[in-house]
């Protein structure tokens, strides 16, 4: 195809006539054509009024020797279209090898063809199913080691669960302890200090402070006694420890009096708390400002528990429990 356009691009090129310009030539022979006017002429002709112009006339003339070799030309042409035409034709009936019929091939023949194929699929077919099977029995065999390890992993858990409630418990007794050792214990806060201090000189100035502001009418049994912290601007606190309860409770009720001499010379007097117990009370003293500001009732309040509007709170490990209709456990008894 690519060299037909070539040979038709270089006969047109060479000025040569179209086989429709032939048959023209053929027909008419020496005639002479007179061509049609052109719309632009008419549109003059309408608007001038003039004298139509006429094309000249021109002969259609061939000689024999171009008449035959037009016709070669035609019938080489002509060749190669139906030349290309049967081309077509072949490649349209041929087909592929696999869909030809086997002229020669036996009945029985094909028979053993297509048996020996079967028995191929069939053997896949039977290592494939084998396959699964042994993954079937592997899955199996986890599921009697997991219905094995279920009740173990439930007997854990319950242990587990047992083991927390005995660690809060410890946890609770060893806040009680702390409480316990700590109710002998005071700091005092507000006493200058002096250049060369040690315990038996902070013993006796703070017995005479006390006896001063009227707290203890004789000395108190100090077990022991100094200051916590680093030195700076403003005196150090004063950790006492006391030998008896008794004497810690009763300094702490005076403190509490409204008319306390201590309060007015600037020295304050408080409890040895851990954190925990720090935090506790200090969640117990927002719920008893939130039930003044809603004017609740609040009844029995104690460091570490409150009844407000007849509900129970308590704070234990730095967070609020409410139980309805419950006494409150004090934690002092004076």
């Amino acid at each position: 195809m690519v060299e037909r356009q070539q040979r038709i691009v270089i006969l047109m090129s060479e000025n040569v006539l179209t086989l429709q310009e032939y048959e023209i030539q053929r027909i008419f022979g020496k005639s002479k054509l007179t061509p049609r006017d052109s719309t632009t002429e008419s549109f003059q002709k309408t608007n001038t009024r003039s004298i139509p112009v006429r094309r000249p006339h021109r002969e259609i003339e061939t000689s024999p020797q171009e008449e035959d070799g037009h016709e070669k030309q035609r019938k080489r042409l002509n060749y190669e279209e139906s030349q290309e035409k049967r081309d077509n034709e072949n490649t349209k009936e041929s087909q592929p090898d696999f869909l030809q019929p086997l002229p020669n091939m036996d009945i029985e023949l094909m028979k053993n063809v297509i048996a020996e194929a079967l028995k191929d699929n069939n053997k896949e077919m039977l290592t494939k199913l084998q396959d699964l099977s042994t993954k079937i029995d592997g899955v199996k065999e986890g599921q009697d080691k997991l219905t094995e390890i279920l009740p173990k992993i439930a007997h854990i858990e319950q242990k587990c669960e047992a083991l927390e409630g005995k660690i809060q418990k410890l946890e609770s007794e060893n806040e009680m302890v702390h409480k316990m050792l700590r109710r002998n214990n005071l700091l005092i806060s507000g006493v200058p200090e002096a250049r060369q201090e040690d315990t038996d000189s902070l013993k006796t100035s703070i017995n005479e402070i006390l006896r001063r502001h009227q707290v203890i009418h004789s000395s108190v049994n100090i077990d022991l006694a100094y200051r916590v912290g680093q030195p700076g601007i403003k005196p150090r606190v004063i950790k006492l420890r006391l030998i008896y309860q008794s004497e810690a409770d009763r300094i702490l009720f005076k403190r509490r009096e409204r008319d306390s001499s201590l309060n007015k010379a600037g020295i304050y007097v408080n409890e040895d708390v851990s954190q925990m117990e720090g935090r506790n009370r200090f969640l117990i003293r927002q719920e008893v400002q939130k039930a003044k500001r809603n004017k609740t009732a609040v009844e029995n309040w104690r460091n570490t528990s409150v009844i407000i509007g007849g509900t129970h709170i308590e704070a234990i490990g730095g967070q609020i429990y409410r139980v309805v209709a419950l006494d409150p456990i004090p934690n002092r008894n004076f």
